[in-house]
């Protein structure tokens, strides 16, 4: 399941309409201003929120799946939301830093902050799932 999403995550991410790295001469300009701003200007509202959403939800199974797969073992919750949390931050800044030598792919700080949010909305699906998964177990233990 992970590998399948990975698959997607770098074919949606670096690969789309490409199957192969071209490296460009001139790479283009690091994008430290929200792109949301140029988009409020210049695009729909529709773009606008397909944008923010799909930035979001690209990175929910991340933060979902993550602690399932790599950290079962952990007992702290602290320090195993931190350990997705930077997880997350890492994937999506090396996903932006090879966009740039991917064709027609910018860095975007924009997708940092919103694949980060979206890898907390999955965290915490986890956690919520967790606990109502040991809840409904108490409840059988006790009938």
């Amino acid at each position: 399941m992970f590998i399948l999403y990975l698959y997607f995550l770098l074919h949606i991410t670096l690969f789309t309409g490409h199957l192969l790295l071209q490296l460009k001469t001139g790479l283009p300009p690091m994008k430290l201003q929200p792109t949301i701003v140029h988009l409020m200007l210049t695009k729909s509202i529709g773009f606008i929120l397909r944008n923010l959403v799909g930035n979001i939800l690209l990175f929910v199974p991340f933060g979902f799946l993550i602690p399932i797969i790599f950290l079962s073992t952990q007992k702290k919750p602290g320090i195993e939301a931190t350990a997705v949390i930077i997880l997350g931050l890492l994937t999506t800044l090396t996903i932006e830093i090879l966009q740039r030598f991917v064709a027609l792919r910018i860095f975007d700080i924009d997708d940092i902050i919103l694949n980060t949010i979206g890898v907390i909305i999955g965290y915490l699906i986890y956690r919520l799932s967790k606990l109502l998964i040991m809840r409904g177990f108490k409840t059988k233990e006790e009938c």
